[in-house]
């Protein structure tokens, strides 16, 4: 939907106020101005309102490209824009120039198919055709299409529970060349800290007075919370600070790293462990401190995440799991 401003005014055109109301908005940084045509200002408004009723109105077809930029401007101001714009721009290529109604079951298998050969993962398909969904339950919420076809998903997959073990994370360091991979894998394990927050991280956000991490940032469901620096943190923030250059943690020339995955995957490699993501790093803080007997409670607030999530991905770990149902099984006298 147009989000332009508009607004009745009768301008100085010539050095003279017009008497005529025009209707005035801003488009690609300049002011743009239309003539309504008519001196009263109530029948001004009237053409106004006809105007930007003509403006908002779908065009008579309605193809999935109109809707996507349409359901992308409206959450422009969102935190996670940039992500539904990167999740929708295979969506489009597939799909763009489709009215909705033409989709079916067997357009969103082919799609799928050919997704798969080029390596997508079924997480990320399924990602993709939810958020298809929701932009065409929100247009036909804003009543563009009358209603919105079924598209199927490949199933929900089990909880990704790759770790490292301490030994895999000394040999992953060790292998890791570059001072600012080191500090990364550092920070993903013993902050927990998730990717982004680590790569625009900054040092006026370490307090070393208190031995506290204050990132700045995050979102409702992605909360950056406060976290302690221990001992192993505080050693490579150390080395970090005698090679810094610049505001940013990790860095490379004192300027911020907008991707780490090269480095990581090769020192991954170098290592020679078994296949492992960079979410795996805070999937290893969140679980070392499962098995040591940290609540669960704790662990969400370090982590930033709801206890629920924590307990859904990390309370098996702990060494009390089920152990309340064992002694109730034991007492059988």
């Amino acid at each position: 939907m147009d989000q332009t401003e508009y607004r009745l005014a009768r301008p100085r055109i010539n050095g003279r106020e017009s008497k005529t109301w025009y209707v005035l908005w801003r488009q690609g940084g300049r002011e743009r101005r239309r003539s309504t045509g008519e001196t009263d200002r109530y029948e001004a408004e009237r053409w106004l309102a006809k105007f930007t009723a003509i403006k908002d109105a779908p065009p008579d077809t309605v193809d999935v490209n109109w809707i996507l930029d349409r359901y992308e401007d409206d959450r422009k101001d969102r935190k996670s824009a940039s992500q539904i714009h990167f999740n929708l721009r295979p969506v489009r290529a597939a799909f763009g120039p489709n009215a909705p109604g033409d989709l079916g079951k067997l357009s969103i298998d082919a799609a799928i198919r050919r997704w798969r050969d080029h390596g997508s993962s079924d997480g990320t398909i399924r990602t993709r055709i939810l958020l298809f969904r929701a932009a065409l339950n929100w247009a036909v919420k804003m009543r563009f299409i009358p209603e919105a076809p079924y598209l199927p998903a490949p199933p929900a997959g089990k909880p990704r529970d790759r770790h490292l073990t301490r030994d895999e994370f000394k040999r992953l360091y060790a292998a890791a060349q570059e001072p600012h991979v080191r500090t990364f894998l550092a920070l993903g394990v013993f902050s927990g800290l998730r990717h982004g927050a680590i790569l625009s991280l900054t040092w006026d956000q370490i307090d070393r007075r208190r031995m506290t991490i204050r990132p700045e940032g995050g979102s409702d469901n992605k909360k950056r919370a406060n976290v302690p620096i221990n001992t192993p943190l505080a050693l490579a923030l150390s080395t970090a600070a005698w090679l810094h250059h610049g505001p940013y943690v990790v860095h490379w020339k004192g300027n911020q790293i907008k991707s780490i995955k090269k480095g990581f995957h090769r020192s991954v490699e170098r290592a020679g462990i078994e296949p492992v993501r960079i979410h795996d790093l805070r999937r290893t803080c969140a679980i070392w401190q499962a098995e040591a007997g940290v609540p669960i409670g704790q662990i969400a607030e370090w982590l930033g995440d709801s206890i629920k999530i924590a307990e859904k991905h990390y309370l098996r770990y702990s060494p009390d799991y089920l152990n309340q149902g064992a002694d109730a099984l034991s007492d059988w006298d």
